[in-house]
């Protein structure tokens, strides 16, 4: 909930944490001047992604603060904190309110530097055990399930449903160097491949 001049101004849902840190790094420039004009030593907090709601509370005036400081759920621009707060405002009628779960919202692309090593699959592998799937069988379909995306789905770019997968040697137990041949590798549709993996890593 915001407030402004003793009204709120807007109220918020937190739909995730942004950001994790000392305040110091993650507060608004106009936090960071308060803190420091008032010399307080940095502690570690979380900034909360927010998404204004519509609420009937909005521009209702609010009162209960004394001046207190033993509890500071909201400070206020002069200094000031609430100890409590009471808003006097008519019930928001039910048909008002977002369904909980029609209406949820997650904080998403944030830019996370990620460093890691990997074992390289050889460029265009995939394509010629496609290629020679489709000379030896006409067209691509699952070698598990049998599905056929492109006649499922009707249309030739349904082909990407199906990814090749090393059957002979896992990627991740291959030794640098390793020889792949085509007869090493196996066509599976997207669900099927998944399923393999989750075999593989004894998952059931």
């Amino acid at each position: 909930m915001a407030i402004v001049e003793d009204q709120v101004h807007a109220v918020y849902r937190v739909t995730g944490v942004e950001n994790e840190g000392l305040n110091t790094a993650i507060g608004s420039p106009e936090y960071r001047r308060f803190n420091q004009a008032r010399f307080r030593r940095p502690v570690r907090c979380r900034r909360y992604a927010l998404t204004e709601v519509e609420s009937g509370c909005v521009g209702v005036r609010v009162s209960g603060w004394d001046g207190s400081r033993t509890r500071t759920p909201v400070q206020r621009s002069d200094d000031g904190f609430f100890d409590e707060i009471e808003v006097n405002a008519e019930p928001v009628p039910q048909a008002a309110v977002p369904s909980p779960v029609a209406d949820w919202e997650w904080a998403e692309g944030t830019l996370k530097m990620r460093a890691h090593l990997s074992k390289e699959r050889a460029a265009g592998l995939s394509d010629a055990k496609k290629a020679q799937f489709i000379q030896q069988h006409g067209r691509l379909f699952c070698e598990r399930c049998s599905v056929d995306p492109v006649k499922v789905y009707g249309i030739k770019a349904a082909e990407a449903c199906i990814e090749v997968h090393h059957r002979a040697t896992q990627v991740s137990q291959m030794r640098p160097g390793h020889r792949t041949r085509l007869s090493d590798l196996q066509c599976l549709c997207a669900n099927c491949h998944r399923i393999t993996h989750r075999q593989l890593r004894g998952a059931g």
